[in-house]
């Protein structure tokens, strides 16, 4: 993974611990200030010790229990007078699983994952500003495939809801330049992220970079170097034919990759304006044969004039 990236996230984390934790002790401390709240508060506690006491000795505790709701019944009238409440006692966490630490059990946590993936596109120049979701998608400006562009949309967002779960997990856009295959597989992607999957969007060129670093690492480090990739619910290969092919890595990584994530049922899209012919010929059979296996891959031709230039 990149340091540096990960140090500036991890840093993140610990300010968003810290601001919440700050919040916390602010309304705590507000709430002290109120004379009847601060009595309540002593009464609470002192109650809470003569029940643990009660308790020890065997004794029964029911009048006290009931006791002790009536004080938290009446703290919590005195903070709704005051414009406050108890539940601005305990921190408010971006993330409730991992609790804004960014790890569960040592592991990295899919909040911190995807945030991390987020700032590897953000550094690559890939953004979903101004992407809708796919169930906002507008297909109007296809004037004459409007019908089939509903019917993409009605199965794009199948396929998001099923993401997990579905046999067909690769997604194949193909069609010239222009036509919407990249805004489309972003909306995609968006909604993919807003339903809590881990969700890479990478150019082909940035890709085979990351293909080049493999490559050029030691035997332990190679497949480790691409174990985001590989893993990721959601990754997006957009423009596919627009790097330059490198000799003993573009197809053969690619390759590498594609049969780890069907392997492990993770979900793929590919962009290209190759046809399925160009593709066999630039990476191979074998590769062709595992994206336009129709068991659990579908081909998508989105058809149409240049959208960029007809606006």
């Amino acid at each position: 993974m990149n340091n540096k990236v990960l140090s500036e996230l991890l840093t993140t984390y610990e300010k968003k611990r810290l601001l919440s934790s700050q919040k916390c002790e602010y309304a705590k401390s507000k709430a002290l200030e109120i004379p009847e709240y601060k009595s309540l508060d002593k009464q609470e506690a002192l109650i809470t010790i003569e029940i643990g006491k009660q308790m020890f000795l065997g004794n029964k505790t029911d009048a006290l229990e009931k006791q002790l709701d009536f004080v938290k019944s009446q703290k919590a009238e005195v903070l709704k007078n005051h414009n406050l409440d108890i539940s601005d006692f305990t921190p408010k966490f971006e993330c409730n699983i991992c609790k804004d630490t960014g790890f569960i059990d040592g592991k990295m946590c899919d909040c911190l994952v995807q945030n991390y993936f987020n700032k590897l596109m953000e550094i690559s120049n890939i953004t979903f500003d101004n992407i809708p979701l796919i169930s906002d998608y507008s297909y109007k400006c296809y004037n004459d495939g409007k019908t089939k562009m509903a019917s993409i949309k009605k199965s794009m967002i199948t396929f998001v809801d099923n993401l997990k779960t579905a046999q067909t997990r690769n997604i194949v856009f193909m069609g010239n330049t222009g036509v919407g295959k990249t805004y489309l597989a972003k909306s995609i992607a968006k909604t993919a992220m807003s339903k809590g999957n881990t969700v890479i969007f990478m150019t082909s060129f940035n890709l085979n970079n990351e293909f080049l670093k493999s490559h050029l690492s030691n035997e332990l480090d190679k497949i480790k170097l691409l174990n985001n990739y590989i893993n990721c619910d959601l990754l997006v290969i957009d423009d596919l034919g627009s790097e330059p092919k490198l000799k003993n890595v573009t197809s053969e990584y690619l390759l590498i990759l594609i049969n780890e994530r069907i392997a492990r049922k993770k979900a793929t899209i590919i962009t290209t304006n190759l046809e399925p012919d160009n593709i066999m010929s630039i990476y191979g059979q074998r590769f062709a044969s595992r994206i336009f296996n129709k068991q659990d891959s579908t081909l998508i031709k989105i058809t149409g004039k240049d959208l960029r230039t007809s606006k």
